[in-house]
């Protein structure tokens, strides 16, 4: 019978994956956060009505409503990009984000908006982990694990299928599989061997800032800031307070 994993472990883990999904804080009234910030969005809006379907001013507006978590703008302005560009699947995972960073997150719509983005790209790993975590919300673990699976075998790069590795291990923890959820750890350990002093790091968050999805520091899809550069910032901080204690 395999090992029982550490409760705490599997908490932190399944918070890392959902790390930049939770609600927005609400807001009482739509303020930017800087003069700049308003500005840029004035001059963004001025271009779309000269030409609504400009669909690169609607992306850069989107992800700056993202940013200072306006989330409803930022969710209209995906939809509106879908309108034009029905096969955007990067619009699709935006939207899907800004849905489930709602108030009152629309998770059936997420998952709605990237089962369409699967019949563009059917091997699009991080729409695929992205329905996976949605899936998991819903308490549907069957599903999550299907597409957990599905996000590992399209996926060549390392931080996707970590993230994938540890979502299968927090549903088999949950499960009381011991033996599977262990099996996801080491396949988890063999992609990045720190991963136990990974998910043990309650200071994770306060390391790494919230994702900022205006603007730089994202992943090649431009949802989240790439996994690596979470694991590096990690290690960094590990060695150099290895050093201390030398």
């Amino acid at each position: 019978m395999g090992r029982q994993l550490p409760f705490t472990l599997v908490l932190i883990a399944l918070s890392l994956l959902s790390c930049g999904h939770d609600p927005a804080p609400k807001r009482t009234e739509r303020v930017f956060t800087t003069v700049d910030q308003r500005e840029r969005a004035e001059h963004l809006k001025a271009s779309i009505r000269v030409d609504s379907r400009n669909v690169k001013k609607r992306m850069e507006l989107g992800r700056l409503f993202l940013a200072e978590d306006m989330i409803p703008e930022a969710a209209e302005e995906f939809g509106r990009i879908l309108e034009v560009e029905p096969e955007s699947v990067q619009a699709s995972l935006l939207l899907s984000l800004s849905l489930q960073k709602a108030n009152n997150p629309d998770l059936p719509r997420a998952a709605s908006t990237l089962e369409k983005a699967l019949g563009v790209e059917p091997t699009n790993a991080d729409v695929r982990l992205h329905l996976a975590q949605i899936y998991g919300k819903l308490g549907d673990e069957s599903r999550a694990i299907s597409e957990f699976r599905n996000a590992i075998q399209f996926s060549t790069a390392p931080a996707t299928r970590l993230s994938a590795h540890l979502g299968l291990m927090g549903i088999f923890q949950k499960r009381n599989d011991f033996a599977a959820a262990e099996k996801e750890h080491e396949a988890a350990r063999e992609i990045f061997p720190d991963v136990d002093s990974l998910l043990r790091q309650a200071e994770l968050g306060r390391m790494t800032p919230p994702p900022k999805y205006g603007g730089g520091g994202m992943g090649e899809s431009g949802i989240h800031p790439a996994l690596e550069d979470r694991i590096k910032r990690l290690q960094d901080a590990m060695t150099s307070g290895g050093r201390k204690n030398d």
